[in-house]
């Protein structure tokens, strides 16, 4: 190994032994000076209390894990603020029905699924699925620690048919699937949003969340029966510069929906990632569409473009 290896390799071990778990323990200053509470302040103060994280968690990596899922969820409240203020308005003002319950597929930190879950009323839940027993574990924690308990969680993976083996690319926290073999592959076979709902609640869901890194056509095809039934407001991401929209509005137009992109930059993704809506034809929207987006810096809001808050997509 020639000098420059060794200088490389010493200054990878300097990280691993310093540098990371001093981010640790900042991360768990962070969380400490917080009180361990994350407040959704964009969601009516929804707050949500996390595990009291200690110095001790960096020793071990299940305990690294946990602080960097607490510290994550913890800046949850900041990201994406448009999508949160447009389905926080969309319950306050009635045009989503809290008695109807909720689909949250590629749920992650279960940021979005925990504090829907409180917006829900009557016999409504919140169906979570994600593929990482991970993901899932932390958000059963979080709803057992906060008192949710309207939330039906599944580890799993769907596509638009089921019993298909699929493989996959990153990390399983954040994975994208394909048919390919590309990556490595999942130990499960896909199933699909209709027969995790079932049948008997096909006509029972308001909102549909799909966030699955690639895959959602897929998903959406395979909730055709639940988008007949409930007519749900959809909301799905898209990297714009990487994958074409034009299949997703070829399934949904026919189903009388309208598209919309929420007009708002994800900073914390890469600068294409855009959140869409899709709302069955006539939905008046007007209550959502105004905005300053001069204003924006001081709301925590990075726009698109200048204009309303939702953008047609034809």
């Amino acid at each position: 190994m020639g000098l420059g290896g060794f200088v490389s390799a010493a200054f990878r071990r300097l990280r691993t032994f310093v540098v990371r778990p001093f981010r640790f323990l900042s991360g768990i200053r962070q969380l400490k000076a917080a009180r361990f509470t994350t407040v959704f302040v964009h969601e009516g103060d929804v707050a949500v209390r996390l595990p009291q994280a200690s110095g001790r968690d960096v020793l071990t990596a299940r305990g690294r894990q946990l602080v960097s899922r607490c510290h994550q969820f913890h800046g949850r409240p900041e990201a994406e603020v448009l999508l949160r203020r447009l389905i926080y308005t969309m319950y306050r003002e009635g045009l989503l029905d809290p008695r109807r319950s909720i689909i949250d597929i590629g749920s992650w930190l279960a940021d979005n699924t925990l504090v829907w879950a409180t917006f829900l009323r009557g016999d409504a839940v919140v169906y979570a699925i994600d593929p990482d027993p991970g993901n899932i574990q932390f958000g059963t924690s979080l709803a057992v620690a906060n008192a949710i308990g309207n939330i039906r969680w599944s580890e799993c993976v769907c596509s638009d048919v089921p019993g298909v083996r699929l493989s996959y690319e990153g990390s399983l926290a954040m994975a994208s699937f394909n048919e390919k073999g590309e990556g490595r592959d999942f130990a499960l076979v896909t199933t699909t949003l209709d027969e995790i709902v079932g049948t008997a609640q096909w006509g029972n869901i308001g909102l549909l969340h799909v966030d699955v890194e690639g895959f959602e056509w897929k998903v959406l095809a395979g909730a055709r029966d639940i988008i007949a039934a409930s007519r749900p407001v959809i909301l799905f991401e898209q990297h714009i510069c990487l994958e074409d929209i034009a299949p997703i509005m070829q399934l949904l137009q026919p189903l009388e929906y309208e598209v919309y992109m929420i007009n708002e930059m994800m900073v914390e993704n890469n600068l294409d990632c855009r959140n869409f809506m899709a709302v069955p034809a006539g939905m008046d929207l007007s209550v959502l569409m105004k905005v300053e987006t001069f204003r924006g810096r001081a709301e925590g809001i990075w726009y698109a473009v200048p204009g309303d808050a939702l953008i047609p997509v034809r």
